[in-house]
C-alpha cells in the first residue's frame, strides 16, 4: 500500500535521517566521503528541515509503503528559472527514496504525485533540481 502525506515541521527528523541515507546511498562513490559527509552535515540536520519546512514556499511531501517511510520529495511553486520561458514554474528540488524502496515504482509515484500537485495549483512547467532514486 502506497501513501503520500504532506510533511509537517513534525517530520523535520525524519526527512534529515532520510536525506542522509539515501543521500550516501546514491552518492557514495560520487565524490570524497569528505565532501558528502560536509554536504550531508551542512544540507540534513533537524535544525535546516525546521527552517525549511516553516517556509510555505518549500513543500514536502513523504511517501509511505506498507506503513513504512520509504522517502520525500520537495517542490517550490513559482519558482522562475532562466532557462525556462513562461510563469508559475514548479521547481522539484528533491525526491529521494531509500534504497531498500528501489525498483518498487515509488520515485515514479511521488514525481507524477507531484507533477498532478503542480497542475492542480496553476503550475505551467515543472523543472528538476536533484532526483535520488
Amino acid at each position: 500500500m502506497i501513501k503520500i502525506i504532506k510533511a509537517t515541521i513534525d517530520h523535520a527528523e525524519l526527512i534529515a535521517e532520510i536525506g542522509k541515507l539515501s543521500f550516501w546511498e546514491s552518492h557514495g562513490i560520487s565524490a570524497s566521503k569528505t565532501d558528502i559527509s560536509t554536504f550531508i552535515s551542512k544540507t540534513y540536520t533537524k535544525d535546516k528541515l525546521l527552517g525549511e519546512l516553516e517556509n510555505l514556499n518549500n513543500i514536502y511531501h513523504l511517501i509511505y509503503y506498507n506503513n513504512k517511510v520509504a522517502g520525500f520529495s520537495k517542490v517550490i511553486f513559482n519558482s522562475p528559472n532562466e532557462n525556462i520561458d513562461g510563469i508559475n514554474i514548479t521547481k522539484m528540488e528533491r525526491l529521494y527514496l531509500l534504497k531498500e524502496y528501489y525498483g518498487l515504482g515509488l520515485g515514479l509515484e511521488l514525481f507524477n504525485f507531484n507533477v498532478t500537485l503542480s497542475k492542480k495549483n496553476h503550475q505551467s512547467n515543472l523543472q528538476n533540481a536533484l532526483l535520488v532514486f
